[in-house]
């Protein structure tokens, strides 16, 4: 019983799906990640919202600088390290922490600290 001359040209499509299968496990590994890391971050701006809509007009007064350095934090990267060209990853990247901001003030405000997060 000596050993198939076939098996030797199926041995590359034999690691190619071993290697595609261990990507494919890493992809939902980091998009579990990140999924944990949004929630957290989002974390980072309902809490203190929920927190704020219990103080009345303080509490508007208070929200607004938290709101906007949680919004607004990625444009102090380029001018904190010089590097300008930062620009043009920070400037969408703020712009979408203030639309997703903006959802999550306007749909935790009201509510007060409840139970539940409201993310969506």
């Amino acid at each position: 019983a000596g050993m198939n001359p076939l098996a030797i040209y199926g041995w590359p499509f034999r690691v190619a799906r071993m290697l595609f299968r261990l990507v494919q496990q890493l992809i939902r590994r980091v998009g579990v990640i990140a999924k944990s890391v949004r929630f957290a971050y989002e974390g980072l701006l309902v809490f203190p919202t929920r927190f704020c809509a219990k103080l009345g007009l303080a509490g508007d007064l208070l929200l607004t600088p938290v709101a906007l350095v949680w919004m607004f934090w990625p444009l102090h990267v380029p001018i904190y390290m010089g590097q300008y060209s930062l620009f043009f990853s920070a400037g969408p990247m703020a712009g979408m922490l203030c639309l997703r901001g903006f959802v999550l003030v306007k749909s935790n405000f009201r509510t007060g600290g409840g139970a539940r997060l409201k993310r969506d």
